[in-house]
């Protein structure tokens, strides 16, 4: 039996527990040689131990964005992005629609209240969602965000001069910090999202704008819980 074999049959029980993030399909049997790189969820650590003392290095585990078991960052993380400009709390604020609780190394879905104090039509670009990354209040360092691959359609919010939209926001707590380990522990924690604006205005690329047509904004920090 090649360690593949043995492999493919862990891969599947993982993967019907929610388990795994990115990984090898184990119903595809052609060209697997190790090592195998497998990225599991930020919780899912007693099952990167256990695939680490079964396999050794025949496989490269990331544990949400940490090397396991070295506990070291798989990338250079975006942190909080001070070419981004703030948002202009005179021409539009952002409030949680409700709490936000969390269990650590999970992922919730909430929801943000944009209200529009401007003149003009606010436009927020998303994926049908906007991700937040998780700061620490008191720094206001990036500690985490949500680990894991997402769909790209354009959903777009409106809201008029005076209205308010609600839009849907993803809240994940992997952590980027070695120092916390591999999710966000518990505690009180905060979040700020980048909104993506459509802009009639813009022309061309400029600093904090992600295509022409478009800019982003910061948010300022919401607050969370995390639970253990």
């Amino acid at each position: 039996m090649t360690v593949w074999d043995e492999l493919k049959v862990v891969l599947l029980e993982l993967e019907g527990k929610g388990t795994l993030v990115m990984y090898p399909d184990p119903r595809v049997d052609d060209n697997r040689q190790p090592p195998f790189q497998i990225h599991l969820q930020a919780w899912a650590t007693d099952a990167a131990e256990s695939l680490h003392r079964r396999f050794g290095d025949d496989v490269e585990l990331v544990v949400g964005f940490l090397r396991y078991p070295q506990r070291q960052p798989r990338r250079q993380h975006t942190g909080a992005r001070d070419d981004i400009p703030d948002m202009d709390p005179t021409l539009m604020t952002v409030e949680l629609d409700a709490p936000i609780v969390v269990a650590s190394g999970h992922t919730v879905r909430g929801a943000l209240r944009v209200h529009n104090l401007s003149a003009d039509t606010i436009v927020i670009c998303t994926n049908g969602h906007v991700t937040a990354q998780v700061l620490d209040p008191d720094t206001r360092a990036v500690v985490g965000c949500f680990a894991g691959g997402q769909i790209l359609p354009g959903i777009y919010f409106r809201a008029a001069p005076g209205e308010t939209v609600v839009v849907p926001v993803l809240v994940g707590t992997a952590s980027f910090s070695p120092d916390l380990g591999y999710v966000v522990p518990a505690g009180e924690w905060a979040i700020q999202v980048i909104l993506e604006l459509e802009d009639e205005n813009a022309t061309g690329w400029q600093r904090g704008t992600s295509r022409p047509g478009r800019r982003r904004v910061r948010t300022p920090l919401l607050p969370i819980t995390v639970t253990g």
